[in-house]
């Protein structure tokens, strides 16, 4: 026997199950049920979709259902924040020994030792603020991450750049750059 029903958001959200209940949930607190049922008549505009096929859309193809109802799918990236975190404390503690006046590119041909210090001293004050970035952006929600990873892109582009103008090491550079570059590639 064949049984048509119409049936609105809160029929779904009392009849589905498994993964489809939790991304019935996430739809429901960000507002988008009439969303979600006009994309469903769309897509079912020629047929009458079982229960199970309305369950299995939301439940295995939830992305596909945020896209469409415009729901950002919200996750932080943490092992690329961890990794550039961990990367910033290597290389801090690492150019702490390492990092010397003499890597600093003269380009003044005359800059002194203080001078040249100042340039190491930037660069781990940089370094501290892209920590500082990364950290907020690890802690974001919903609402900031889009402008916390923008402060963070911001503050990496701005280490990378320092150091490409004021550091003759080819792997200070390196490093600097790897550091930044996965934070750049981040969405």
């Amino acid at each position: 026997m064949e049984v048509k029903q119409d049936m609105d958001f809160n029929d779904f959200r009392n009849n589905c199950w498994g993964q489809a209940t939790k991304i019935l949930e996430e739809i429901s607190n960000a507002d988008k049920e009439d969303d979600l049922m006009y994309y469903l008549e769309e897509i079912y505009y020629d047929e009458i979709p079982t229960l199970t096929e309305v369950n299995d859309l939301l439940a295995y193809d939830w992305e596909q259902v945020y896209d469409a109802i415009g729901l950002k799918n919200f996750e932080i990236d943490s092992d690329t924040i961890n990794s550039a975190l961990s990367s910033i404390a290597d290389w801090t503690s690492a150019s702490n020994r390492y990092l010397t006046v003499s890597d600093v590119y003269d380009y003044e041909e005359n800059m002194s030792e203080a001078e040249k210090s100042e340039v190491i001293d930037e660069v781990h004050q940089l370094m501290f603020n892209l920590a500082d970035k990364l950290n907020v952006l690890q802690d974001s929600d919903e609402d900031d991450y889009d402008d916390n990873l923008s402060d963070a892109q911001d503050a990496a582009n701005e280490l990378d750049s320092y150091c490409e103008e004021h550091l003759e090491t080819e792997s200070c550079n390196k490093i600097y750059h790897d550091i930044t570059e996965s934070i750049e590639d981040m969405e």
